[in-house]
């Protein structure tokens, strides 16, 4: 009995010591981090031409598991090629490059919204040199910017939501978002290229959540596909800070002692990611989160083509700044709506829950509630995306 007592001791001690460790370790980090003085993302008052100031503004928009799959060739003070970068795509989850055509649509809103903030209008002509199919990505433009100075431009309504805008994939609080804030959400923005069906009565969520956890489950249980996300994830905050790309614990809602042991026990190895209890850990980190959503919204649009792609692209991140101007935080959900055959299941069920027709297609998917002030993701600086003659 006195062994048994001695250990029970001995095992809270080590938790307490454990626990103190966690707590100042993050916040030693976090003070190294403010040491080095390091922007998160780039001050775009610091570029001394117009369309380098649009594209620092531009690259605050979100992109597929933070890929940030954009290269830019720029053609003068005022004008710049945007293309996809063939390097950094997700062959496993985003086999067609949708979603990474859609964030190159996150991108050109932002930079169009943008633009307004610094006196210039923008033109944004989509694939400038005609045809496009996948063979062409990273050698064909998606769109070519023009800016033109206008004095008189009025600063758009969203321009200081782009710089508050996060992804909050943590546990959302209060009540569910009420019709008043959807209606006012839309009054904020205009969705021009594709259809917004908001969901925020709890019994029609129910079956949308039983579909998003069997998509992640399959997500993470599909090796192939958790191991993309392994090698686009930062395992601690120096690799965040110096890599300024991926997913990493923060952005996943972990913080603290939460995020100390996710740190302790989940290493960098292709048989630690992959193990039963990591695995267990990060379903039961999304499910929390998914559990304590207060709607959902679904983007849909009548095809499914590249210029599609881009269009809800550029509608998702208006609706998502409207969304951030009021105080709302989303959490893309698009696992089920990813096009590999071991989610064809699951694709087909929310399909038809959602009653998409002929050749409709759901872009994006989110969840949305009221929460904390999450992780500020990175980005990496401009010069990172220019293509050198």
């Amino acid at each position: 009995m006195f062994i048994n007592k001695k250990n029970q001791i001995l095992k809270k001690g080590l938790v307490i010591i454990l626990m103190s460790i966690g707590i100042s370790s993050c916040a030693g980090s976090e003070l190294d981090l403010k040491r080095l003085d390091l922007e998160r993302k780039d001050n775009y008052q610091k570029y001394n031409t117009p369309i380098k100031k649009a594209i620092a503004i531009g690259l605050h928009a979100p992109s597929a598991h933070n890929t940030q799959s954009w290269k830019f060739k720029i053609v003068n003070d005022n004008e710049a090629l945007l293309y996809i970068n063939e390097k950094i795509l997700l062959p496993e989850t985003d086999p067609p490059t949708r979603q990474i055509h859609m964030s190159a649509g996150c991108f050109l809103e932002a930079l169009s919204i943008g633009s307004t903030g610094i006196g210039y209008d923008s033109e944004i002509i989509n694939f400038p040199e005609g045809d496009y199919s996948i063979k062409d990505i990273g050698k064909k433009p998606v769109a070519r910017i023009k800016l033109t100075d206008n004095k008189d431009v009025k600063k758009s309504p969203l321009w200081d939501s782009i710089f508050t805008r996060r992804t909050n994939r943590g546990v959302y609080t209060g009540d569910m978002i009420s019709k008043q804030e959807i209606d006012k959400v839309i009054s904020d923005t205009s969705i021009i290229n594709s259809k917004v069906v908001f969901i925020n009565e709890s019994e029609k969520m129910i079956p949308y959540k039983e579909i998003f956890k069997k998509a992640m489950e399959i997500e993470f249980k599909t090796l192939k596909k958790n191991e993309e996300t392994r090698n686009l994830f930062r395992f601690n905050d120096k690799e965040i800070a110096e890599k300024r790309d991926g997913l990493s614990f923060d952005a996943a809602g972990l913080s603290g002692i939460s995020k100390y042991f996710a740190q302790l026990f989940t290493q960098n190895t292709k048989e630690s990611w992959n193990s039963q209890s990591s695995i267990d850990a990060g379903l039961s980190n999304f499910n929390k989160g998914l559990d304590s959503s207060k709607g959902f919204f679904i983007l849909v649009t009548q095809n499914n083509q590249y210029s599609d792609y881009i269009s809800s692209g550029r509608d998702t991140y208006k609706l998502w700044l409207a969304l951030t101007k009021n105080n709302i935080y989303i959490h893309p959900l698009n696992q089920a709506n990813q096009e590999y055959l071991e989610m064809n299941e699951q694709r087909i069920k929310l399909d038809k829950l959602a009653d998409i027709k002929n050749n409709e297609k759901i872009q994006m998917i989110a969840r949305i509630g009221h929460g904390e002030i999450p992780f500020e993701s990175y980005r990496k600086n401009l010069d990172d995306f220019i293509i050198i003659n």
